[in-house]
């Protein structure tokens, strides 16, 4: 008899409404440690349009970004958190 102990892995997830959005981005944000954590909106060159950190709790933390100033096209929401970083790509219409 074999015995296997297998550990999940603990994860952080961003999830954005709406997608594609216009003047405003809802984030929600599932993490596992406490702290600060910094959102990016950068676009597909690199370029860093909106920078914001935020105190997050362990488990959902919600935060609205006015993004009423970007231009249309596309964009990666960054996420980071200590050691996690965790990036969705968004769309402005």
């Amino acid at each position: 008899v074999v015995c296997v102990n297998v550990e999940l892995e603990k994860t952080t997830a961003v999830f954005t409404t709406p997608n594609p959005f216009n003047g405003s981005l809802h984030l929600k944000y599932n993490s596992v440690t406490e702290g600060t954590a910094n959102v990016q909106i950068i676009d597909m060159l690199g370029k860093s349009h909106q920078n914001t950190n935020m105190l997050v709790n362990k488990g959902e933390n919600t935060l609205t970004l006015d993004t009423e100033a970007l231009p249309v096209g596309i964009y990666f929401i960054r996420v980071t958190n200590g050691s996690e970083v965790t990036t969705q790509r968004i769309v402005k219409k």
